[in-house]
């Protein structure tokens, strides 16, 4: 982290996600499901000193009751707004961590 010719921080991070069904009918038709995910995160400094690392976590979930283009684009929107949670939640840790960094 910091610019590319002189970066000073390391951040390594790992994504995981998981497909749950979430709502069913009566004739086992699926019409929502919930998608959960975790990131895994260490950031590291000069010499690869280990400042802070953690896991976050949260939940979306999308409908299926609309055509498969649809089906779809739902799937990936959901998949866009728990990318852009997780992240949220990482950048929180990290400037909760960043009081303690060396000036």
């Amino acid at each position: 982290m910091g610019p590319e010719d002189a970066a000073v921080y390391d951040l390594d991070y790992r994504i995981s996600a998981g497909v749950v069904a979430q709502a069913i009918t009566p004739d086992e038709v699926t019409t929502r499901y919930s998608l959960n995910g975790t990131a895994d995160f260490a950031l590291t400094g000069p010499g690869g000193a280990m400042i802070t690392q953690g896991r976050v976590s949260s939940f979306t979930s999308y409908s299926t009751t609309g055509t498969t283009i649809s089906t779809l684009a739902a799937e990936g929107d959901a998949r866009e707004r728990l990318a852009l949670m997780l992240a949220d939640q990482v950048v929180t840790r990290l400037l909760a961590a960043a009081s303690g960094l060396p000036d």
